[in-house]
């Protein structure tokens, strides 16, 4: 289930990109920049 999470993110982050390059204006100018994943591992035991 990780592996599906992981390409369907993957797509969408292309997409973004795609989108992106055609249409420069369509998202505002914070929300193309490289943001860092900040959910926690939830593979990590406590």
């Amino acid at each position: 289930m990780k592996s599906d999470l992981d390409y369907i993110f993957m797509k969408l982050r292309s997409m973004k990109a795609k989108l992106v390059a055609t249409y420069p204006d369509a998202f505002p100018d914070g929300s193309s920049t490289k943001m860092l994943d900040q959910r926690p591992d939830l593979e990590i035991p406590l």
